[in-house]
Formats: C-alpha cells, structure tokens, sequence
C-alpha cells in the first residue's frame, strides 16, 4: 500500500473541497445546453400548396379522404377560421416573416416573370384602363428576419425541403440558406419542375428511382433529417409539400380508387374531380410517415406539429399534362363550397385554409377553434412557446395564439388582407383590400371605371359565408367605420394603392363591364 505523504494526504478541508467542485462541474454539464435544449419543443410545419378549406375530410369533405389528417386533429386543435394571401408565394413570405406581405413587402402575386425587384405604381396607364395597378415584388425582402433565421438564433437545427418560391432562384435574392436554414432539399417554384414522378427536375432535389412519386420522396428526405438531427439541439422543419400544385399528377392506383369511389358519389357532391382526390390522398400518406418517424424516434411528445395551406383551392377547370390525367380535363380541379371563390381571390375560398395545430401535454385533443386567425400569427406564436422575443424593431403583425391551443382566447383584432391585382378569379372582379373585423368583412374593389373611390362590398360572414348579399348600402356606418380602419392600416404599411388612371377615356376605349358579385356566378 502506499504511503501518503503529508503533501498528498487528504484532510477533510480538501476533501469538501474536492466533492464541491465535482458537484459544480456535475451541475454545468448537467444543465447547461442540453437540457435547455431539450426542454424546448421542436417544431415541423407542414405547408400543403392550393389546398383548399373543404378538401379534407377533416373539414367535411365526402369525397377527399384524409384519415392521417383526421388522426392530427383528433390529437390537436382545427382551426375552422384561418386565413392565408390569396396566393402562394405571399402566404409562403407570411409564414416565414409574421408581416403582410401584399402590404409590407409589396409580394402581390406569385413570383413570375414579371414581377420587379422594385415594383411601383404607374403615373398614367393606356386610355383604356381605367386603373393604375401597382407591381409586384419578385422577392422576400433579404432584410427580412425569417422565423428560421430567429430560431436558428436560439440554437434550433432548421431545414428546408421542398417549394420554396420566395425568389426567382438565384443567389443573393433570397434562397432558403440565405433565409435562415441550414439544411435544403430542393429548392422549387410554382410546382414541381419536370412532374411528379422520378426522375425528378427541381434544384437541388435528390434523384429517385424512375417512376417514383415525389410525396413519397419528400417524406423519406424528412425522415432521413430526423434520423441523422444533432440529438442534443431542437430542430424547425419546414415541410414544404408540392401537391396539390399543377401540373396534375397522380398514382395510378389512388386515381382507380376515386374514380370508383366516384360512381357512388350523389350528383349533388361538387367535389368530383379523382386526380385532385388521389393527389391530396398522397399528401396525406407523406404526412403519415412523417407523423410515424417521429413517433418510433420518441420525438412526438416533444414536437408542435402545425399543418396548414398557403390559399385556397383552385376550383377553376383543370387542365392535366399527363396522359393518366387527360380524361378530366375540364372538370373543376375542386370546389370550395360553401365559400365563394378560390385561390386568386379575396373572397373566402381564396383566403380560408385548413389549419391544425398538435403539440402533445399542451393543446387540447379534438377541439375546434372558431377564433379567425392567420399565417402571420405562427411567427409570434413560436417564439412565444420557445421563449424567444422580436428583435428590437422587428416589425410582427401577427399575435401569439397559443391562448387558443389551451381553449382560452386572444384578444380580437381585425385581419387585413391587400390583393391589388387586374383581375381575379371570379367573374373578371379586379382585386381589392379587405379588413375582416368581428362577423362583418368589408372589401375596396379597385374598380375604378364607375367609381373613381373603388367600389365597396360589405360581408356579414355570420350569416352569408358564401359572401352572396352586399349589405354596404344597408349598413352605411359599419361600412364607414371599417373603411377608416381599412385606409389607416393601409398607410401605417405603405401598401403601394392602385390609383385611377387620368387618362382613361371610357367613351372611345370602354373596358368590358365588370359583373357585380351574385349568388349565381360562384364557380
């Protein structure tokens, strides 16, 4: 045995010395990072393209199944009230900014072509116009402080996979790792570039093996992210689907099943279309492997699951590229019933999507919310969950609803919406801007060929969810009362206003009358 010297040999000083330092350095490595980590949820949004409010059967659809969908609601919160822009690219910069972006970021439409870095309104316009109509931007301001880059901020792993559309896909005009993920797995626009089925053809998208459907590989990608995470941070996965996009593309063998599920469908049902049906069928199955990875990884108690689409659903004829699609040429696409209208309008079958949200020990299982809420509104509620603030000066218009999640409530404030396009989707109607406030939802139409002032429409969405009865001569008041919200909110963002063109000369150029809205012409 050895023999200690009186330099070596412990005393009880030394000893409690010893033990309070082992104790300190136990205490820092037990709960530094990690735990906080830990501690903090992870957060997945699944963001559906052109799904409309009524094409689940979550919502109430007979035709369109949906039974993973059906599963999260049963488990979280539906949310029979949320609104989105009326186009993809613009709820896409919502979500990702917590700001309006038809107003804040000039994003009007989505990103072709002919949208500008630096849009503006024309002075004057040809004699047969009789409006000024702004431009749109072709970007997400790169100033902008994504929810990715605030999380990314806090320690969370954040990718990206699948459409983006938030730029024209260059560098240095906003790609996804330019905005805040660390990760990317394609980076596409409109829809899929090439199709739905392998091989595929969007940047930076893994290759499949030949004839495999891109759902399918979407929903491997995500699981392989969940399986290789850094197990001691939280991740924000933003799970950008592309279906239900065009071109219309679906597997053989969800198509047989519609069709046949079809023949036994009463006339009366409007949904008709089985390649929509097979397509949304497809999302969900990709939902279900994602909601089945994080269960067997034992990551499901720890995740917020938000599911949510970026517009309404197309409800105009569709026009298939592929042959297994062919035959329903014509047929609508969907139908939004019993709202008015689709994607490219302020009426509510533009702006109302499905959204649920699940985050397990604490949002209620199988409760519906009836609070009008709206895509800007995850910003804030994230960072609220995940203790985080905005950065001074950050400008957020959404609020945090997490309230909601637990049965309580928000306070109310109006919801805005600034759609200035030539013409939307239903009956040739110009676009507008909107503010809904309690029941009532008053829109400017910026008709100005009868009205240099634009024209006024007043919904009680209560009563008339189809928005079929203009009540803004019965209501002279409440018309007056949201306008002056309306025009201030339009200034406190310095929305880009279309203007009426002083040369328009309706007597020698006279434009194509514009059809007032009516119950009847509800496509």
């Amino acid at each position: 045995m050895p023999i200690l010297t009186p330099m070596c040999r412990p005393t009880n000083d030394r000893i409690r010395w010893l033990f309070l330092v082992a104790l300190i350095h136990w205490f820092a490595t037990a709960f530094s990072n990690a735990p906080a980590d830990a501690a903090r949820p992870n957060v997945v949004v699944f963001f559906v393209d052109d799904m409309g409010w009524f094409d689940s059967s979550t919502y109430g659809s007979a035709f369109y199944e949906t039974p993973t969908l059906d599963r999260l609601a049963s488990e979280g919160v539906t949310f029979r009230q949320a609104y989105a822009h009326p186009l993809c690219s613009p709820s896409r910069a919502a979500l990702l900014s917590g700001q309006y972006p038809g107003a804040r970021m000039s994003m009007i439409r989505a990103i072709t072509g002919s949208c500008v870095a630096n849009p503006t309104v024309p002075e004057t316009q040809a004699p047969h116009q009789s409006t000024c109509w702004p431009g749109s931007a072709d970007r997400m301001p790169m100033k902008t402080y994504t929810l990715a880059e605030s999380l990314r901020d806090q320690g969370y792993q954040t990718w990206h996979l699948g459409k983006w559309h938030l730029c024209k896909g260059r560098p240095g005009q906003g790609l996804p790792d330019e905005q805040g993920f660390d990760k990317v797995i394609g980076v596409g626009g409109a829809g899929p570039t090439g199709g739905y089925f392998a091989p595929y053809s969007v940047p930076r998208f893994p290759q499949g093996t030949q004839g495999e459907y891109i759902s399918e590989r979407m929903a491997l990608e995500a699981c392989n992210l969940l399986e290789r995470r850094e197990t001691d941070k939280p991740f924000f996965m933003y799970y950008a689907c592309f279906n239900v996009h065009a071109p219309y593309e679906c597997k053989p063998d969800l198509l047989d099943y519609y069709e046949k599920k079809l023949q036994s469908m009463p006339m009366e049902n409007t949904q008709r279309n089985p390649v929509m049906a097979a397509m949304l069928h497809a999302m969900d199955q990709s939902l279900k492997t994602l909601l089945d990875k994080l269960d067997s990884l034992g990551l499901a108690e720890n995740t917020i699951v938000i599911f949510a689409s970026d517009n309404g659903g197309v409800h105009f004829p569709m026009k298939g590229r592929s042959e297994i699609a062919k035959p329903f040429d014509g047929v609508p696409v969907t139908d939004n019933g019993p709202l008015r209208g689709g994607k490219c309008s302020w009426f509510e079958g533009g702006v109302r999507v499905p959204m649920v949200i699940r985050w397990p020990g604490h949002s209620g299982a199988g409760h519906s919310c009836e609070t009008p809420v709206h895509l800007i509104d995850l910003y804030p509620t994230l960072l609220g969950i995940t203790g985080s603030s905005p950065r001074p000066g950050q400008v957020l218009d959404g609020v945090d609803m997490s309230p909601l999640l637990t049965g309580e409530t928000i306070p109310e404030r109006p919801l805005y919406c600034h759609f200035p396009r030539t013409k939307t989707t239903v009956d040739q109607i110009p676009g507008g801007s909107f503010i809904r406030s309690g029941d009532y939802k008053l829109v400017r139409v910026y008709d100005y060929a009868s009205d240099t002032s634009g024209r006024k429409l007043l919904f009680n969405l209560k009563d008339d969810l189809g928005e079929t009865k203009n009540l803004a001569e019965e209501l002279p008041e409440v018309v007056l009362s949201l306008e002056a919200q309306l025009d201030a909110w339009l200034a406190e963002t310095n929305a880009m206003v279309p203007r009426p063109n002083p040369r328009y000369d309706p007597v020698s150029s006279p434009q194509r009358k514009r059809r007032v809205p009516s119950s009847e012409s509800r496509p």
